[in-house]
C-alpha cells in the first residue's frame, strides 16, 4: 500500500486531530465492554496525530479523480471533533470513470 494523497491535485495537509474514540468509549460496545482497550485506542490515535497526513479538498476532487485506479482506498474526511474520517472505499473504475 502506498500513501498517494500528498501526490494529487489540490493536496492539503490534514491537522485535525484524533481522539474520539478514547475520549467516548461509552459510544463503542467494544470499549464499553473492555475498557482496558481504551489506553491503547488512546495510543493509537496519539500515532496517528504524530503523523503527517493529507487531504484532497472538495473543489479539486475532480481532477484528482483523473488519478485514481481501481482498488485504491479512499477515505472521507469530517465528522465530529475528534474524527478523522467518517467512511472509507475503494475506487473502481468502469469505463475511465471511477465510482
Amino acid at each position: 500500500v502506498k500513501d498517494i494523497s500528498d501526490e494529487l491535485p489540490g493536496a492539503s495537509r490534514f491537522t485535525k486531530e484524533v481522539g474520539f474514540m478514547s475520549a467516548n468509549p461509552d459510544k463503542y460496545n467494544v470499549l464499553k465492554a473492555k475498557p482496558s482497550l481504551v489506553p491503547l485506542t488512546k495510543k493509537m490515535e496519539d500515532a496517528s496525530n504524530a503523523r503527517t497526513k493529507w487531504y484532497v479538498p472538495i473543489w479539486a476532487i475532480k481532477e484528482a479523480e483523473k488519478q485514481l485506479e481501481t482498488g485504491d482506498i479512499i477515505a472521507l474526511t469530517g465528522g465530529p471533533k475528534g474524527i478523522d474520517c467518517t467512511h472509507v472505499g475503494l475506487i473502481i473504475k468502469e469505463n475511465g470513470v471511477p465510482h
